[in-house]
């Protein structure tokens, strides 16, 4: 009875990776160890250099992680999990003598806790010239992990919140312009406003607006003499 009601784990050992990189990193020159807020100076802040959106050149699934032979370099090692129900468990990663995680864009934590969707996962990585860091990932989880190195997925609750979206529109008085207004949502929930005024007709864009602007009450002669007049 004890047997049965003890949830056994799973160990799901990640192979095949998305690479990016490497690319070359230098480090800054320096006079102290210290920056002028007197932190010490870090070698993962070569990492900073690259960002997470650079795209995948080949699939890796190697166990050394590639380097390049006469300067320091950064790449990345991505994959995706689908999930549809909630999972938690562990994941682990040996082997990188400098690296982070990240899942979903934001640097994880060895415990995880996905909720049913689609998830990044990315490790970044800094190497010596000629580094031979070798590379293990392994999640350990109630059930065994389905991992993909392919971006397109289910559809899933962020598809319908996140990204670019039109929240409106507000037309000058003689119709020729328009103020559009645009939400950005990133994963994790923060989003961004942004508003372009255009031509109507020829959709040029004429300027993008700090704030979301509001067209003067104006008579429509008045209007085309000075229709680019919002506050």
């Amino acid at each position: 009875m004890t047997a049965m009601t003890v949830s056994s784990q799973v160990k799901t050992d990640i192979t095949q990776f998305n690479l990016s990189g490497p690319y070359a990193v230098a480090a800054p020159v320096a006079f102290d160890t210290v920056d002028v807020q007197g932190k010490k100076y870090d070698d993962k802040t070569l990492m900073n250099a690259m960002s997470l959106s650079s795209p995948a050149s080949r699939m890796f699934d190697g166990q050394v992680l590639p380097s390049l032979e006469e300067s320091r370099s950064v790449g990345l090692l991505s994959f995706y999990v689908n999930n549809s129900d909630y999972l938690k468990g562990k994941i682990e990663v040996k082997g990188p003598k400098n690296y982070k995680l990240f899942i979903d864009g934001a640097e994880g934590s060895p415990d995880l806790k996905l909720a049913p969707e689609h998830h990044t996962f990315t490790i970044k990585y800094l190497a010596e010239p000629k580094d031979t860091d070798s590379i293990k990932v392994t999640i350990d989880a109630p059930q065994t992990v389905a991992y993909t190195l392919e971006a397109r997925h289910p559809y899933m609750v962020h598809d319908l919140t996140d990204g670019k979206r039109v929240r409106g529109g507000s037309l000058s008085a003689d119709g020729q312009l328009v103020v559009l207004s645009y939400q950005t949502t990133e994963r994790g929930g923060n989003s961004r406003w942004d508003y372009e005024l255009r031509e109507t007709k020829t959709q040029r864009l004429v300027s993008r607006p700090s704030h979301n602007p509001r067209w003067m009450p104006k008579s429509r002669g008045r209007e085309r003499r000075q229709q680019t007049r919002i506050i």
